[in-house]
């Protein structure tokens, strides 16, 4: 939930920031700070804590690194671009389907009627909150291509997370994961020769969407994952979409809407289930 209330902030930062932004770049000088960010964390944990990192481990936590935080988040921010962040927040959070599906049938997670009830709750939360609030760009095809990648993205590399709980402590996984986008977007964003311009407001975009949004928030959702499962944690989630239309509010000093009170109803009622 904590992890919810500090991405809730992240369309805002992108949308008003670094809306022009090259996004692989963005997503780069994300991962950069993230990682900086996330080394001093884990030396003052005391170092890498793991029982079993292996060349298989670090592979496949630099794979969930690269599809989840690296082409998912690129995806999501080039969704936000084209549809405005209510559209792309509501598309992409489709990630909760996504996660519990791939989870249950990858890593035999249980699946109970709860866990499905309290995600359909969680996402109509969602759907209800922000669909018709904020900035809403023209439909674009590739908008929504672009976010159903990334809630495909997203679901997936949540899913990959839960095996490796008994073997790399969640600051360890989230520095490898960052570290993995860092590598993966500068690369990408070389490739495609990117137009990398370097402004104040993307600095600002970047440094709270990373360091905030990955380098906290990343170890908080990973933590999350290895008490409680992937199915619950995603759900819980679902609050980040919601509280966005109250960040988004703020800032622009309007008062808040039914809608936007209700969904978040919704969700409470959702995260109220996943704990009974």
């Amino acid at each position: 939930m904590i992890a919810a209330v500090i991405w809730s902030t992240n369309p805002a930062f992108i949308y008003k920031f670094a809306r022009k932004a090259s996004p692989v770049f963005f997503t780069f000088m994300r991962a950069l700070m993230a990682v900086a960010f996330m080394w001093m964390l884990v030396v003052f944990n005391g170092g890498i804590h793991s029982n079993d990192l292996g060349f298989w481990q670090v592979l496949l936590l630099t794979l969930t690194g690269v599809i989840g935080p690296g082409i998912g988040d690129i995806a999501y921010t080039r969704a936000i671009q084209l549809l405005g962040g209510s559209l792309a927040i509501v598309l992409s959070y489709t990630y909760i389907f996504f996660a519990q599906f791939f989870s249950i049938t990858l890593f035999n997670e249980e699946a109970t009627y709860v866990t499905i009830i309290g995600g359909v709750l969680a996402f109509m939360g969602v759907a209800i909150a922000t669909i018709g609030n904020g900035s809403v760009g023209a439909i674009s095809k590739k908008g929504l291509i672009y976010s159903f990648v990334a809630a495909i993205c997203w679901g997936l590399a949540s899913a990959l997370i839960r095996p490796l709980r008994d073997q790399v402590d969640a600051y360890t996984t989230a520095l490898i994961r960052t570290s993995a986008v860092a590598v993966f977007s500068l690369l990408t964003s070389v490739i495609l020769k990117e137009h990398r311009e370097i402004t104040k407001s993307f600095m600002v975009a970047a440094f709270f969407t990373g360091v905030l949004g990955w380098g906290i928030g990343m170890v908080l959702f990973v933590y999350s994952i290895y008490t409680i499962g992937v199915s619950a944690t995603v759900v819980a989630t679902a609050l980040a979409p919601v509280l966005s239309q109250f960040v988004n509010r703020l800032i622009a000093g309007e008062k808040t809407s039914l809608k936007v009170l209700i969904g978040a109803l919704l969700v409470a009622t959702s995260i109220a289930l996943q704990a009974i």
